[in-house]
């Protein structure tokens, strides 16, 4: 339960529900509005829900817009919102909402005619895996999608990136399935990547550095 004043105008409408168990607060966003698909951001038992209130935005706001024109360019904002949720939930160790989070971005970016929309999703999802303890299945999900992106190193600089990102995210995933010839072997891949790149990229939110420090200390504790 949490102050009803609203902290500032991204803090959605102060609402209260009763239900059998008792009244409750939450803050809604999107102008109240009842003719679309509602989506449920849950804060810990600690939390506040004025912590939602800048991502409750952006997501109401995104939401809004992509399944009212139905248009392509509108799923990357809507799934950059997704992520920017996914990211939250991962930080404050919400790792199963996390997870859905990042499936939930899914359905708008397999609209968009943009691949790199969708790499960029399954390395949310393979990151949401990794820190559920899911190491198998998140290198098993990183791998793919980054073959799916291509079967070699791609030479655009966008494409690298985020190929090399993904094998990275693959390579830690293998150290915590304490597969050490599998995750030396990607380690090397992702280092291969970072080379061919002049500084560090950010392609659709994902971030992949030049910089080989974090490459060999992964290979290290492998």
């Amino acid at each position: 339960m949490t102050n009803s004043r609203d902290p500032g105008p991204t803090s959605g409408q102060s609402r209260w529900v009763d239900l059998s168990a008792g009244r409750f607060h939450y803050r809604a966003w999107g102008g109240g509005r009842t003719d679309g698909i509602s989506a449920v951001l849950l804060h810990s038992s600690a939390g506040s829900s004025a912590s939602w209130s800048r991502v409750g935005a952006a997501l109401a706001a995104a939401r809004s817009h992509h399944w009212s024109t139905r248009r392509g360019d509108s799923g990357e904002f809507l799934v950059r919102a997704y992520h920017l949720a996914r990211a939250l939930l991962t930080r404050v160790g919400e790792h199963h909402l996390a997870w859905l989070v990042a499936d939930r971005a899914l359905t708008p970016a397999a609209q968009s005619p943009d691949p790199l929309l969708m790499a960029s999703c399954a390395w949310h999802t393979g990151t949401a895996l990794l820190f559920l303890g899911h190491f198998r299945e998140c290198r098993d999900h990183t791998v793919a999608a980054a073959r799916h992106l291509s079967a070699e190193a791609p030479t655009a600089s966008a494409d690298l990136a985020l190929w090399g990102a993904l094998h990275v995210l693959a390579a830690e995933a293998a150290a915590g399935a304490q597969d050490v010839p599998d995750c030396q072997a990607l380690v090397a891949v992702a280092a291969e990547a970072a080379r061919q790149l002049p500084a560090d990229r950010e392609t659709t939110g994902v971030w992949f550095g030049a910089d080989l420090d974090r490459l060999v200390a992964l290979a290290g504790i492998a």
